[in-house]
């Protein structure tokens, strides 16, 4: 068959980073010289070329990742805020809840009061039209033809008109009149 090119049969050692052809080949052609010192002139820019683009590289993940961790830090930061708002919130609502509770207290006191007193009360009339009953409280009441609302809904509705009810009541009576009784 064909017989190996020189360059192939050249052994390869390793010397001082370089890969050299065995110094006992004899070169026969100056051409193969040529050749090889272009290639060896080739790989060398090559990799200096990849070892600039890594290096560049290299830069740009060590940035990247400089501006991940700001990231995930003002993100632990703001998780941290998060939670300490929440947790106002919550407390907040707690205390919304009592005062609620107080009102309502306040607010059914007072409408015993004017039971009392024989008034019926804001918004009622002593003799209601079609014989339909005052209730005892200022609770739901369902008329026939109404619509059932949202439960959360009538909650809040409910505690908006015992605050406005409340604060009639109070301009109406003045805690001199009740003390009295």
């Amino acid at each position: 068959m064909f017989a190996k090119p020189a360059w192939k049969k050249a052994e390869r050692t390793k010397k001082e980073g370089h890969i050299v052809p065995d110094p006992t080949l004899e070169m026969d052609a100056p051409v193969t010289r040529q050749f090889l010192e272009n290639l060896f002139t080739t790989l060398r820019d090559d990799i200096a070329a990849l070892k600039q683009e890594l290096a560049a590289d290299v830069k740009d993940i060590r940035r990247n990742m400089g501006e991940l961790e700001q990231r995930i830090d003002s993100l632990e930061w703001g998780s941290d805020n998060t939670d300490e708002e929440l947790e106002d919130h919550k407390q907040e609502i707690l205390a919304l809840r009592d005062k609620t509770a107080d009102l309502d207290y306040q607010l059914e006191d007072l409408e015993n009061h004017l039971r009392r007193l024989g008034d019926p009360g804001l918004g009622q009339t002593s003799h209601p039209p079609g014989g339909i009953p005052i209730p005892a409280s200022t609770g739901e009441v369902h008329l026939p033809g109404t619509e059932k609302k949202d439960q959360e809904t009538t909650a809040r509705e409910r505690s908006r008109e015992r605050a406005a009810i409340l604060q009639q009541l109070q301009q109406r009576y003045s805690t001199s009149d009740l003390d009295n009784d």
